[in-house]
Formats: structure tokens, C-alpha cells, sequence
């Protein structure tokens, strides 16, 4: 029984480890992070897109978190990129803290995208004029802005200035070089520009609007589960089928009485003799000679001897002539 309790322990352990596996991760850090602006791209507000890398020790599946202002509401996109650079949604938890909201989801690649919507152009005719500051939620080793140039723009500048501006599909992306970030530590950009033209870059470009994103992680319609989920219930069912196997070999195993090996032992602590207060069977009393018989017992039909009162084998009392 005791080996039965530690196996059901150690099955426990191993479905609730299965379960709850973001309990005690390793801390996160980044290789290499990003925060491109958009201003006016496809809303008349700014595009934010956190980009980044895990560092190479950080193991994986890992949950990561990023604190926005608690004024965007939800994220537009949580997602990882895969190997071959393919975008995959993942499905976000939202907890709010004072004046900041806290965006979590767990990530099984080395590489991470989350986007939001922010307003810092309202108000603003032609001269737009905005400062982001970005307070690192991991330390990163190199981090960057990259602000992107609306379409007819015009004197288009940054504060602290670009290192380098290239074009990405028909727009200059300005990119402005931090170096390492600590923890919690902030950085600043404040962007200006002149611009009258009242569309967005991409209705100029004839970009399409995004349809909704599709979580990999979510339950599939029809009733699927998803893989994170299937883990979990494989898990759990195969701890389930070891600890009801192992019950029944014990059982199997009590019912046929103890081994071998068990019986040498009892016989070697006892001597070969029966053991100390062991049930026994009672001795069968003596039967008289056929010459001394007088009668028979009645009530067990045990042949009696004269002298007999009362029968030796069940005790009833004799009944005289």
C-alpha cells in the first residue's frame, strides 16, 4: 500500500507540472526588440508594433507580458513567428494595473509580435507633433525605434535623429538605434512632420484592411481543443491509466496471497512454526473402545463410555436410563 500511495504522489506531481506549466518559468530577457510607429497608416491615430527575440536560454513554451496605457482597451494583434517568418496569432489575457493594462499570452516561438492603436494625433491640423516613450518590460540588448513617413509628409523629423531611413513597401521607416536596455529603464522619441493629406497611407497604397486575427491556441469551431489543451488531457488520462493499472496489480497481487519470497521470511522469523496467537483448528476428542461403549451421544452420536457425563466431542449432557 505505502508503494501504491507514493506511485499515486508522483502521478499527481506529474499532472498538475503537466497542467500548470508557466508556475515557475525562467526569467524573460530579449536578444533584440523594436517598437515601430506608424502614424496615420490605416487609422488617424498611431500604429504600435512591439517586434522582438528571445534570447537564445530563454526556454520555450514562455509567457510574456506587456504593460500598455490602460486608454487602448485591447491589443489588435498578440502573436509568434515561426521558423519560416509566418505570423501566428495567439490568444491574449488582459489584467489592469492603475493606469496601465497588462497583456499576456504564452508564446512556443522564439520570436514575438504585438500591435495596438494609440492617439496622440488628436486635435492636430497639418503640423503633427508627438512623443512615445517606451519602459522596457524585459531587458533587451538592443533596442530601436523605427517610425514610419506618412504619405505626403513633408520636413520629416525625429528626436533623437535617424541612423539610417529605408524604404519599406513605398514608405521611409526611420530607424533610431538605443543600445541595451535595463529592465524597467525608458526610452523616448518625439516625432514632427507637416502634412496636409487628409487619407491614410494605406488607402493611398490600396492596402487591404486585416480581417480578424485567428488564435492557434483557441478552441476550433465544431467542438476542437486546442493543442496546449490536448497536452493537458493526454497527460492527465495516461496518469489516470498508470495509477488505475498499478491499483489493480495490487489488488490481483493481495488476493493471491503472499509470494514466495514472503512465506520464507515469516518461516525464517518463526522458525517454521505457526505463528503466536494464529487461529488453530480444535483437536478431535478420542473415541472409546467398542468394549467400553454404554450408549451414544444423543444430540452428536458420539459413542459413550460409562463414566462419561457429558460428551467429549460436543458436551451435551448425557441423558441416563
Amino acid at each position: 500500500m505505502t508503494l501504491l500511495k507514493r506511485c499515486l504522489a508522483l502521478l499527481t506531481l506529474l499532472i498538475v507540472g503537466t497542467a500548470l506549466p508557466a508556475q515557475a518559468q525562467t526569467p524573460v530577457r530579449l536578444d533584440e526588440m523594436s517598437v515601430a510607429l506608424w502614424p496615420e497608416y490605416d487609422r488617424p491615430g498611431v500604429l504600435v508594433i512591439y517586434s522582438g527575440t528571445l534570447a537564445e536560454d530563454v526556454p520555450l513554451p514562455v509567457t510574456i507580458t506587456f504593460a500598455i496605457p490602460a486608454s487602448v482597451g485591447t491589443p489588435s494583434a498578440t502573436a509568434g513567428v515561426d521558423d519560416l517568418g509566418s505570423f501566428r496569432y495567439r490568444k491574449y489575457e488582459l489584467r489592469t494595473q492603475g493606469d496601465k493594462l497588462l497583456v499576456s499570452y504564452s508564446l512556443p516561438y522564439r520570436r514575438f509580435q504585438m500591435e495596438y492603436y494609440i492617439d496622440l494625433l488628436a486635435g492636430q491640423g497639418s503640423d503633427k507633433e508627438f512623443t512615445f516613450t517606451y519602459q522596457a518590460d524585459y531587458p533587451v540588448r538592443d533596442f530601436r525605434f523605427e517610425v514610419q513617413e506618412p504619405l505626403g509628409a513633408s520636413g520629416f523629423q525625429t528626436e533623437p535623429a535617424a541612423g539610417s531611413v529605408v524604404t519599406e513597401a513605398q514608405l521611409p521607416l526611420h530607424r533610431i538605434p538605443i543600445g541595451a536596455l535595463e529592465q524597467g529603464q525608458s526610452a523616448s522619441v518625439t516625432v514632427r512632420y507637416h502634412r496636409e493629406e487628409r487619407r491614410l497611407s494605406a488607402e493611398i497604397l490600396g492596402v487591404p484592411t486585416p480581417g480578424p486575427a485567428e488564435f492557434e491556441d483557441a478552441p476550433r469551431a465544431g467542438g476542437g481543443i486546442s493543442t496546449t489543451t490536448a497536452i493537458v488531457l493526454g497527460g492527465s488520462l495516461i496518469a489516470a491509466g498508470l495509477a488505475l493499472g498499478l491499483w489493480m496489480w495490487t489488488r490481483s497481487r493481495a488476493a493471491a496471497g503472499p509470494s514466495r519470497q514472503a512465506r520464507r521470511y515469516a518461516e525464517r522469523r518463526t522458525g517454521g512454526r505457526e505463528a503466536k496467537g494464529a487461529p488453530r483448528r480444535p483437536a478431535a476428542a478420542p473415541q472409546p473402545k467398542p468394549s467400553d461403549v454404554v450408549g451414544y451421544c444423543h444430540q452428536c452420536g458420539r459413542p459413550l463410555k460409562r463414566d462419561e457425563v457429558y460428551c467429549p466431542n460436543c458436551g451435551t449432557r448425557r441423558k441416563l436410563p
